[in-house]
């Protein structure tokens, strides 16, 4: 459908000689899974690159959640039989949102802290071992950074990505943790310093964690890893050492990791 209206919106704007259009959208969000409504809404922010607009009604807090450049949100209000349209300030928009997700703590599902790793391995690696080890401890979650390959292909873009919302989070700015495989060639280490330089909170606060090796796969014990000398799937090998090492093997010969652990659960949050 957005495809179809693009299309369209196209080929009017070159017949009309450049004139604009305008795109009304009662409720875009009805039957759509959240994944599916914040594709939804960046195909609807593709129309306006150039000089259309779309205006969004939406009980959706994954559409105002998000937000897009040349984003504005509004209050629609109606009170004693006159309907009043105000934009919304940010402590409104964070109001909204957590109203929309239920209006309550449980609703929201919090964990108290984040660990941004490089790939989907990593993940299921580090969340077997906690599942094993370390269910006492404070509430983690471990976010991969994977992208697409045009930005897998640049050195720390996925990361950089998938930790800016942490960056702006009241809560998580000042804990969240990053784990680094290390940088290949004198450019990816250059970009990892200018990274690290222009966050000096993650440098100088324990948030930066970075293996000795280019890659998970490369990091797990020799012993443990000679289990399975014929599996070579990264994600498949995550979870069958995940499920085999032992917690003396995790904590003595993956440090790195299990320090990267540590500073997450020292720096969760305490509500």
């Amino acid at each position: 459908m957005l495809a179809i209206i693009k299309a369209h919106a196209d080929t009017r704007r070159h017949e009309a000689l450049g004139k604009s259009f305008i795109f009304f959208i009662d409720e875009a969000e009805l039957h759509l899974h959240p994944a599916a409504q914040r594709q939804l809404k960046n195909a609807l922010a593709s129309l306006t690159e150039d000089v259309d607009q779309v205006f969004i009604t939406t009980h959706s807090s994954v559409f105002l959640s998000d937000t897009n450049a040349g984003q504005a949100e509004f209050v629609v209000e109606k009170e004693d039989g006159a309907t009043s349209v105000t934009p919304m300030t940010k402590k409104e928009r964070v109001r909204t949102v957590y109203e929309l997700l239920g209006g309550n703590p449980t609703d929201l599902l919090l964990p108290a802290n984040f660990l941004v790793v490089e790939g989907p391995s990593e993940v299921l690696f580090i969340e077997a071992v906690c599942a094993k080890f370390y269910l006492d401890k404070p509430k983690i979650h471990v976010v991969a950074a994977n992208g697409d390959d045009e930005r897998q292909a640049q050195y720390l873009a996925a990361l950089m990505k998938c930790y800016a919302p942490l960056k702006d989070s009241p809560v998580y700015r000042r804990c969240a943790v990053l784990l680094f495989d290390a940088p290949t060639g004198q450019d990816k280490q250059a970009r990892l310093s200018a990274f690290l330089d222009q966050n000096t909170d993650i440098r100088d606060n324990n948030r930066a964690h970075m293996l000795p090796t280019t890659g998970l796969e490369d990091y797990y014990p020799a012993a443990v890893r000679a289990q399975f000398p014929n599996l070579t799937n990264k994600t498949k090998l995550a979870r069958a050492l995940g499920a085999v090492i032992t917690q003396n093997q995790f904590e003595q010969d993956m440090p790195v990791i299990y320090a990267a652990l540590t500073a997450c659960w020292e720096k969760a949050y305490q509500a």
